[in-house]
């Protein structure tokens, strides 16, 4: 007999869209890093009744929380936080005023909060920044700068799957760190991992265009 959603855990559920990848190969990150496992947000949004059901224990953790500030706005990197962002603001109880939610673009190598208005919305608010998957943080922390340079305050972050919790926590963030999973992915600089060159780096996931002359075999899975 199925599980109902709510009977499931948080892992159970990223499990059951296929979000979590792990064999015997490299996966290419954002950072520049590789792993042999991977948490993939698109088979998650991909499917509206998990990503709610995720979204509300987030949005009910981090209203739990003792030590974040009730937040005023919402704001995140995009791409893909951005539906988890609008489906967090709807389950977010009423802590706070927060009316207001907006995304930091990438612009080069920097973040930037240039879409119309989005600036001026978080301009002396307590801002909550949330996220899908953070293994180093960088993503975020663009965002908070740009947050803090429209004059917003960041309250605290908010992640589904904290990669790194060891080095991403609030005192490394300067704010409250909330995640639902909190798990470290080992994952390791090319030169200093003991597979590159022996295990197939994954094509069709992650990034692998970074690596185009991968001295090994490649696989899509």
């Amino acid at each position: 007999m199925q599980k109902n959603l709510t009977d499931l855990s948080n892992s159970e559920i990223l499990n059951n869209c296929n979000s979590i990848i792990e064999g015997e190969f490299l996966i290419a990150l954002k950072s520049g890093r590789v792993a042999k496992k991977y948490v993939d947000i698109d088979p998650l949004l991909a499917r509206p009744s998990h990503l709610d059901e995720i979204v509300k224990r987030l949005a009910r953790k981090v209203s739990m929380s003792s030590r974040m500030c009730p937040p005023s706005a919402i704001a995140c990197p995009a791409v893909g936080a951005i539906p988890l962002m609008y489906c967090f603001e709807r389950h977010f109880p009423p802590r706070g005023d927060m009316d207001f939610a907006v995304f930091a673009e990438k612009v080069g190598d920097d973040s930037s909060l240039s879409r119309r208005g989005f600036k001026e919305a978080v301009a002396g608010k307590r801002v909550l920044i949330v996220e899908d998957i953070t293994t180093t943080g960088e993503s975020v922390l663009g965002t908070a700068e740009q947050v803090i340079g429209a004059g917003g305050r960041v309250s605290g972050f908010a992640f589904i799957w904290n990669c790194s919790p060891e080095t991403i926590n609030a005192s490394s963030m300067g704010a409250p760190v909330e995640s639902l999973i909190s798990e470290l992915v080992e994952s390791w600089l090319p030169d200093k991992c003991p597979d590159w060159g022996n295990l197939p780096l994954v094509q069709n996931l992650g990034h692998p265009s970074a690596y185009p002359n991968y001295p090994g075999p490649t696989i899509e899975i």
